[in-house]
């Protein structure tokens, strides 16, 4: 009886200590941030390759029950809220690449634009240049959040959901344009 009851107290402790493991679809993310900033911003001349996620895959196959792959492998981007917001950034696009190419405005390491220098610009430019650049990162917030939404993922995702778009949005920026990496601003 001793034995049974010590087993029985071993397994309510190791079952107390499981944690459970949410699976996060980055590769999934990953697939739909390039197929969205190529929707939007077009595909330009990038010539980065997307991050190498082998080693978190292999981990998370070997971490996650099999029930979790066996899944529909597809994120969910196609709902109306989120075709709106990518027909809202395509159509901002073109007024946004003249002053991405002027060096203006750049691609911030969160992946948000920034007016990173305000002063080549007239003063009626540069309150238009902010307001299509508020817009433009208005627009990419409530996208990740409607993405997180779409795929019933909970509100911690979506600063995940925002850091895969910033690595594709810098990935895809064009040869000149200026990008953040650790607080320094550089062209591509």
């Amino acid at each position: 009886m001793r034995v049974v009851n010590g087993w029985v107290v071993m397994c309510l402790v190791a079952a107390g200590c499981l944690t459970v493991n949410v699976y996060f679809p980055a590769p999934e993310v990953r697939a739909a941030a390039e197929e969205i900033v190529h929707d939007t911003w077009g595909d330009g001349t990038n010539t980065a390759e997307p991050p190498d996620d082998s080693q978190s895959s292999l981990w998370q196959r070997l971490l996650m029950p099999a029930a979790a792959y066996a899944a529909d492998p597809d994120i969910n981007v196609s709902t109306a809220a989120i075709r709106q917001l990518k027909s809202q950034i395509a159509a901002r696009a073109g007024e946004l690449k003249p002053h991405l190419r002027s060096g203006a405005v750049g691609i911030a390491a969160d992946g948000m634009l920034a007016v990173r220098d305000p002063s080549s610009l007239n003063v009626r430019d540069q309150a238009q240049v902010r307001r299509l650049v508020d817009a433009e990162n208005g627009d990419r917030r409530q996208l990740y959040q409607e993405i997180a939404k779409a795929n019933s993922l909970d509100a911690a995702a979506v600063a995940r959901i925002q850091a895969i778009f910033a690595e594709t949005w810098i990935a895809n920026a064009e040869p000149g344009w200026w990008i953040q990496k650790g607080g320094a601003w550089s062209q591509k």
